[in-house]
């Protein structure tokens, strides 16, 4: 199993890379990780800005973690991809995902506004959309969170074999990379028949 420390090292040198396998122990160190280092962010914030206004609850600012978040983010995605191929499903279901909490932030919004307006059924219509906002997020959450903590597929699959930064050229059970061409004549004669043919 990778090490803490391992999988903040692969997740660096892996900055950018949305190809390969990324294990479940490494998304979840990684995971681990940028959790810690935005808590680090907020408690600089606020020691540094919040002495600077000589008024702790005056300290607002978010300078510190919003650039840790920036820095985290890409390594983040890439190995979040990553995992989702270690168990054979394409990173673009992150996008997905991501425009699912979209639509269901728009229908909590519609849903919200329309307590604020008056006309027939209005209430039962937004209470409707504010369910339905949260039965989607939920069930998305849900789906990924079961994904993200399912074991690696045991063998090679389309994006590369287990434990595997890059996709591989070619499978081990490709049969043309294990075909093995029968001997010729000329392979199978000794030593002695060679030179009595001369």
């Amino acid at each position: 199993m990778i090490s803490f420390p391992k999988a903040i090292s692969l997740g660096f040198s892996g900055y950018v890379n949305f190809r390969g396998r990324s294990t479940r122990a490494e998304y979840w160190w990684w995971s681990l990780f940028g959790f810690i280092a935005s808590i680090f962010g907020v408690l600089l914030d606020v020691s540094i800005f919040g002495f600077l206004a000589g008024n702790w609850e005056a300290a607002d600012w978010s300078l510190f973690q919003n650039l840790i978040g920036l820095a985290l983010f890409l390594p983040g995605l890439a190995v979040t991809v990553r995992r989702l191929h270690d168990i054979n499903k394409t990173g673009w279901w992150v996008l997905w995902f991501s425009l699912i909490f979209l639509a269901g932030g728009i229908l909590l919004g519609v849903g919200i506004a329309l307590f604020f307006v008056t006309f027939s059924l209005h209430t039962l219509l937004a209470v409707m959309l504010v369910m339905s906002a949260v039965i989607l997020w939920l069930a998305t959450i849900v789906i990924a969170i079961v994904w993200l903590c399912r074991p690696s597929d045991p063998e090679d699959n389309r994006y590369g074999g287990l434990n595997s930064t890059r996709p591989t050229e070619t499978s081990a059970s490709d049969p043309k990379t294990n075909r093995s061409d029968p001997p010729t004549e000329s392979s199978t004669r000794t030593g002695y028949s060679r030179r009595r043919e001369h």
